[in-house]
């Protein structure tokens, strides 16, 4: 009845903590486990595999030689999804880990329920790298549980923080994938991350169903994870503008229907662009002086001096670096 399709790279570190969650699982149906190695280079491939002699009938492996990321591949997409079985299928990431042992019990039971709904999901915890927790949880905002109408989902994805939900709490019926017969739509297509997209395509065709319980644990700042990665470089600044060409996207794909919401994502991607360049003549202007306003006043005098003195963000980088020590 689900699918449960999990992406792993250099997790060793948390693997068995992701793994155990499935197995632990408590359901009155059958479940599989689809995972995706891509090309590991410690020893997840080695520990994927004690499971597999363990659980052979649930864990159904793929070991990639090549690593299908780096060359752009829509692993998900490409490996994950056509062959998932089940009705529903169900995310995780091998670095983060369900710790509700009834968590797929009560997702498919909601959705089973409510037929018009697509798409389900709860409330996760965030804990630190080493698995403390951060006592913070997402999304942000306290909601309650019961179902979301989908201009509501429309609206709250595209006006409310980027962690509006989290991948581990990702629940949705296989139909919507299947009807693509491999033939995906051209804003995922061309969007560096695979959660958001998803979240907006769910949201093109139905209602979704929220409960408001902590059934899993996303891990910030974990070996390689894509929160870690978008430190690096100017990656951040990269995933603001790829944000903004794959939601024109969205918005010819869904007729211009939400035009209202995209807008404003646009804009408010257009703004931490430029924090990010610290160009403080269009944080300063008419446009985003307001957005600009809303920051905390370290936040400001901080892009300011940059804006002014460029070379002030190098000497900061090199602060942050220094170890007490030292």
């Amino acid at each position: 009845m689900v699918s449960i399709c999990c992406l792993v790279y250099n997790h060793e570190k948390y693997l068995r903590d992701c793994l155990e969650g499935f197995i632990n699982q408590k359901t009155n149906f059958k479940f599989e486990i689809l995972i995706h190695d891509d090309a590991s280079t410690d020893l997840s491939t080695k520990i994927i595999k004690k499971y597999e002699e363990k659980y052979p009938d649930i864990i159904k492996p793929i070991y990639q030689k090549e690593n299908q990321y780096s060359k752009g591949v829509k692993i998900s997409w490409k490996y994950q999804y056509p062959r998932a079985r089940g009705k529903y299928i169900a995310l995780c990431e091998g670095d983060d880990y369900w710790s509700d042992d009834r968590k797929l019990q009560k997702q498919f039971d909601v959705m089973e329920k409510n037929p018009d709904c697509v798409f389900s999901t709860h409330k996760v915890e965030k804990i630190y790298e080493d698995g403390t927790p951060m006592q913070e949880y997402i999304p942000l905002k306290e909601m309650n549980s019961g179902k979301i109408r989908q201009i509501d989902f429309i609206k709250f994805l595209f006006t409310q923080n980027i962690n509006t939900f989290q991948t581990s709490s990702y629940f949705f019926r296989n139909e919507c994938i299947k009807c693509f017969n491999n033939e995906i739509p051209e804003f995922i297509k061309i969007a560096t991350v695979g959660d958001r997209p998803l979240m907006m395509y769910m949201a093109s065709l139905g209602n979704i169903y929220y409960i408001n319980e902590s059934m899993s644990r996303y891990r910030v700042g974990s070996i390689g994870s894509w929160t870690l990665k978008l430190t690096k470089d100017d990656r951040q600044k990269k995933y603001y503008e790829n944000s903004i060409v794959y939601s024109d996207e969205y918005n010819k794909y869904t007729g211009y229907k939400y035009n209202e919401y995209i807008l404003k994502r646009k804009k408010e991607n257009k703004f931490n662009i430029y924090l990010y360049e610290a160009n403080i003549k269009k944080l300063y202007s008419t446009d985003y002086i307001k957005l600009f306003s809303e920051l905390s006043l370290k936040r400001r005098i901080y892009y300011t001096m940059i804006g002014i003195f460029p070379g002030l963000k190098q000497v900061y980088k090199w602060l942050k670096e220094i170890k007490p020590s030292e």
